[in-house]
């Protein structure tokens, strides 16, 4: 098999965030491979020509010229099976259109429906659709199939990645270890197997996994993020960064590697330093909420309570549904005395999500007691107090006792 499809698992340790799969990069098939009768020979001749133009365009970075002339291509010669896969290939990879991708390889196997590079990719395109099981009954099929075991190492791998995806943890093990079985230099599926482990609280297990794959590939950055991730979770914030650093270091544009490598230094109380790191990755990616919530938390513990405020809005208007962000909002309010302004985060959180946990255990009503009172609104303080108090907060009842008898 020509082309090698990989699956990069990059550990995200972002708060509720979880760990997504990056798509790698890969070799496309270089000839067209068809046999065809002599009385197709010209228009073969031209089809081939469109396929080599478009391989070559693929090579120098056109992509967009390089679809155009598979498609050409396709055109002259609609059984040109190796252009469906490699112009669905250039749709995944270069422009995440797995859609697009999967339509191609589904042609590709109407052509020869035991098509191993098929079936091979269009696993790796459901992988990026989150369609898990048909992940894995494309990637049986590979393995089913490959009897020359070209890209049956990659099929177990992936198929790990869709089973460690739907939490079947030890079937995921079991086919990282068939990975790794069949190639021993195969840094991918050590990196993936390390993510799996640190799922299940195997931190040695992830970390030895990662230190595997930096070994083979000591270019790799993302298992140097993902042991750094690792070590952060297990409170080695020094070593933590160190890794965070590498990988910055081989992959300056990645925005993930900032931001973890912030949390790190948040977590080891170097709010400043914190703070550099995700402002570096807002530079790359000004709409991630999560990046603007963990630095206005680090601008909160600097008692930078408007650069705090500022972040969290930032944090609602790109993702409304992170709810924690109004009660941010209300503490970093009620710092600057501007208790009307909390108050009015308050309610907006009770309204717009009451099933959130600060309102269901009460913290959220006393929160807001404390402002209404310092808002001189001593009736409205108490009435939140005795709510919060029967929801279970503990201080509350004795607030009521000393201030609303």
């Amino acid at each position: 098999m020509s082309r090698r499809r990989t699956i990069l698992a990059a550990a995200l340790s972002l708060l509720p965030l979880g760990q997504p799969l990056v798509v790698g990069t890969v070799f496309v098939i270089t000839t067209s491979a068809v046999v065809l009768s002599s009385a197709q020979k010209a228009k073969a001749e031209s089809a081939n020509y469109y396929f080599d133009r478009a391989y070559k365009k693929n090579e120098s970075g056109d992509y967009s010229g390089a679809i155009s002339d598979y498609t050409k291509a396709l055109e002259i010669n609609p059984k040109l099976l190796n252009a469906y896969i490699n112009r669905g290939m250039i749709k995944d990879i270069q422009y995440s259109d797995y859609s697009g991708a999967i339509s191609d390889y589904n042609k590709a196997l109407e052509i020869n429906p035991e098509s191993v590079e098929a079936f091979l990719e269009r696993g790796a395109s459901k992988l990026g659709l989150e369609d898990y099981h048909g992940a894995i009954s494309d990637s049986t099929k590979v393995i089913t199939l490959d009897t020359l075991n070209s890209g049956t190492y990659i099929a177990f791998m992936n198929r790990g990645i869709a089973k460690s995806s739907l939490k079947d943890y030890s079937g995921a093990l079991s086919d990282f270890d068939k990975s790794i079985a069949l190639n021993k230099e195969y840094s991918l599926a050590y990196n993936n197997r390390g993510l799996t482990k640190v799922k299940t609280n195997d931190y040695s297990g992830g970390i030895s996994d990662y230190d595997t794959a930096i070994k083979i590939n000591p270019k790799y950055w993302q298992a140097y993020q993902n042991r750094g991730i690792a070590k952060s979770d297990i409170k080695d914030y020094l070593g933590a960064i160190s890794d965070l650093d590498k990988s910055i270091q081989i992959n300056p544009t990645n925005e993930y590697s900032y931001l973890n490598r912030g949390l790190a230094k948040s977590d080891s109380n170097d709010y400043l330093g914190a703070i550099s790191d995700f402002s570096k990755s807002i530079e790359i990616n000004p709409t991630n909420a999560l990046v603007y919530l963990n630095r206005g938390l680090a601008k909160s513990e600097v008692e930078d309570y408007p650069g705090a405020i500022s972040d969290f809005n930032k944090v609602l208007k790109y993702n409304p549904k992170l709810f924690v962000a109004y009660e941010m909002l209300a503490i970093s309010k009620m710092s600057t005395k501007d208790f009307s302004g909390a108050i009015l985060d308050i309610n907006n959180l009770i309204d717009i999500n009451p099933s959130n946990p600060s309102v269901q255990n009460g913290r959220i009503y006393a929160m807001r007691g404390w402002a209404r009172l310092f808002s001189k609104d001593k009736n409205g303080a108490c009435d939140d107090w005795r709510k919060a108090s029967s929801l279970g907060e503990k201080d509350a009842s004795t607030w009521v006792k000393e201030d609303c008898s």
